[in-house]
Order: structure tokens, then sequence, then C-alpha cells
């Protein structure tokens, strides 16, 4: 399927010489986002979003401040009817730095400010967002980690997302997407930035300090979109020969790949060699790996119930014999066409190969084609039409071709 896809790709541009389709009009995107560091303008920077399907007006995401053309001029300002603050000096479609080379200016003095604006489509909000954290905030907000699920209603008209403990991910009054308890608890995690229609993975988010008065920055808490991975990768990365014999004698290190059914509302995995092993979501509602798909605790499991997925970040229980919590026990996911392991490297070989003997009869099709449509657009432009013959007037091309196929220039009108 990847090659007919890279073949269809090829083949675009031969297909559009062919048969050129009709121009699209003007066409204004969801959102713009402006962004700039100066001090006068820093506070404009964020979102906007078409307001009430008007053309050419955008309004920041949970403020009063406004993206609108007035006397053909795009100019940002804190009312819709004012002069604005700022305008940009051409007149422009849009106006993103990429279409429009004009310059932002402030409208009391025209002296020029350093502002940028990016054309964004609507977001795609996924089913989950995971929330991870590393160092000693980990232990801090450890009630606001793990897995949120989009809920099925909104918040202040945008997706909104809890997690297993009750906490939710929303964007708040404020613009910031914040971590509360319930949905309108009081924000204990949130984003530096402001009005981003999606929880923004910049590592800029910060929470608050131990007496819950003053907020603290930290570049070690992520928020990152989740969908279920192709495979997961058990490794053992210490040195602790008790716990790696205890690994390799039931089986459980290497790759476990998904299912398409499910267990307990969450695909599972399978290793299927020297024999089967699961990592499911058992009965129990915790991730284990074992020799059966839904019972108990199994070899070794994390300690959290009801999540949607393994946490990659957390520590595994080791449950044979007495050996308990173990560091060095690690879980990654890896997507598919990455497991170049499990064939020796053979795999990234074969593609190759693959390629080179499927793309080579279409990269010979796509040239004889571009061949023909070069000829054909030179026949066009080599042949005269038949002159029109109207009444005593001659209207002819104004070049045409002698006996020897020398091109003539003439001008001239001619009468009986």
């Amino acid at each position: 399927m990847m090659h007919f896809y890279a073949q269809l790709c090829l083949l675009l541009p031969v297909v559009r010489c062919m048969f050129p389709g009709p121009e699209k009009g003007l066409e204004y995107p969801e959102y713009f986002e402006i962004l700039s560091n100066e001090t006068s303008t820093k506070e404009y920077s964020g979102f906007y979003q078409k307001y009430n399907d008007e053309i050419s007006v955008y309004k920041k995401l949970k403020s009063t401040k406004y993206l609108y053309t007035k006397n053909q001029l795009w100019t940002l300002g804190n009312k819709r009817k004012d002069g604005g603050i700022f305008y940009l000096d051409s007149e422009c479609d849009l106006p993103t730095s990429s279409d429009c080379k004009g310059q932002w200016k402030r409208q009391l003095d025209n002296k020029a400010v350093e502002v940028k604006v990016l054309s964004k489509p609507k977001p795609i909000y996924p089913n989950y967002y995971q929330v991870r954290a590393e160092g000693p905030v980990q232990k801090k907000i450890e009630a606001f980690l793990g897995f949120y699920e989009k809920e099925s209603d909104m918040y202040n008209t945008f997706p909104y997302y809890k997690n297993t403990y009750g906490k939710t991910l929303k964007l708040n009054d404020n613009g910031k997407w914040t971590m509360s308890k319930g949905k309108t608890g009081k924000a204990h995690v949130q984003s530096i930035s402001e009005a981003h229609p999606s929880p923004p993975n910049n590592n800029l988010w910060e929470s608050l300090n131990k007496n819950n008065q003053c907020w603290e920055a930290n570049s070690s808490i992520y928020v990152l979109p989740f969908e279920h991975p192709d495979l997961y990768l058990l490794e053992y990365t210490d040195d602790d020969e008790m716990v790696k014999d205890i690994l390799e004698k039931n089986n459980l290190l290497g790759y476990y790949e998904k299912q398409k059914q499910q267990e307990n509302g969450a695909p599972y995995y399978v290793k299927l060699v020297p024999e089967t092993i699961y990592l499911s979501k058992k009965d129990n509602m915790r991730w284990s790996f074992s020799s059966g798909l839904s019972d108990g605790f199994g070899f070794l499991y994390q300690d959290f119930m009801n999540d949607p997925a393994p946490r990659e970040w957390e520590v595994w229980e080791l449950n044979v014999g007495s050996v308990g919590t173990k560091s060095g026990i690690t879980l990654t996911s890896v997507k598919k066409e990455d497991n170049g392991k499990e064939n020796g490297g053979k795999k990234e070989n074969n593609l190759v190969l693959t390629v080179l003997i499927t793309c080579t009869p279409v990269v010979v099709f796509v040239a004889l084609i571009a061949v023909v449509c070069l000829v054909v657009k030179c026949r066009k432009k080599l042949t005269p039409e038949e002159p029109k013959i109207d009444e005593n007037f001659y209207y002819g091309d104004e070049d045409y071709y002698d006996e020897k196929g020398n091109c003539v220039i003439d001008t001239n009108d001619y009468y009986e």
C-alpha cells in the first residue's frame, strides 16, 4: 500500500499537466497564530479564530483582542470598531508572513514592530492525552499524571479530558490549558502560553508550589497526544543478574504486537516466540505481563488502575518471589516500520530492494508521459490555426510558417 501511494505522488504532476483543474478562490483558515516577543505586542500573541463566520474577522481565544481588516489593511486591536493598535502597511489578502511582505506598525507613531502571523488549520483532538513529568515535580503532581480521555460533552465550546482520578484537562476562562480537581475546580497545573485551541506540547507548563500560592515554571512536564502504538518493547537495562534471569526464563523480554481485539476496554499485545505471553489490561484493571489474557497480576505489573495503556515512564512490580519493585525494567512504544531488530536488520534491506524494484518501471512510465505532455504542448504552439475568412476581412494569426517551416510575422490586415 505504501508503494502505491508513492507511485501516485510521482504521477500527480503528470496528471495536472494533462488535466489542469480550475483555480481555487481565496480560502481563509480556521485560525491564525500570532507570534511576538516584543513587550508592546506580546499580549497579542496566541491563536485567533474565525469570528461568527465573518470574512476577515478573527478573535483571540478567551480574549477581547481582534485581528481584522480596516480600510483594506489588516489590523490588531482591542475592539473591532476602533482604528486598531497595530496595522499591516500593505494591502494583502491574508496577513500571514509567507503571503504578505508588508511590515507591522504601531498606529500611534508608525513605528515598526516584530510580529509573525501563521495560518493554522482546525486541530484534530485525539481520544487521549498522556501527562507525564520528570524529577521532583513528578511526585508533587502525581495525581494529575497519567492518561486523560476525551469527554463526550464540551467545556466553553472546546473539548475537555478527564483522567482515571477524576482530574480534568481543559481550556480555562483565562485562556490557559489547566489541570484541576473536577471540571470547575481550582487549577494545580497550567500552560504558560495562552490562547491555544489544544494543549501545547512545548514543555512550557507550571504548577503550584507546596503552599499552593505561587506558580513555578517547570520544563519537565509533558502533555502529549496518545494513541496505542503498533508494538511495545520490553527491555532490562540494569545489572541485577537475578532479575535478568527471571525475565529471561519467563520469556518476558522482547517485542509485543498490538491485536485487533480488546480486553477490558483496551487493545492487548502478544509476544508469540518462543511461547505466548500477553501484555494486557487484566480483570483487576491493572496492566500486566502474563501467560493468560485476563488472569491476575501475572509475572510483571503496574499498580495503576483503569489506565487505557501501560505507563512507559513508571516502574514495574516483579511478581515472582520477593523481588518487588525494580528499576531498569523499561517499556517503550515502537512503530512497526522501526522494528528492524526482529529480523536482524533484514527488513530495512528488503525495503530498499522492494522500493527499487517497484519504482523503476514507474519512473520510466512517468518520464514517457512527461515527454508526451511536452510534445502535445509544443505541437499546439507550433501548429497554426486555420485562418478564418469573414466577408472581405482576413483574420490571421500573428505568426505563420512558410513552405520551409520558417516562422513569419504578419501584422497586416487584408482587404479586396
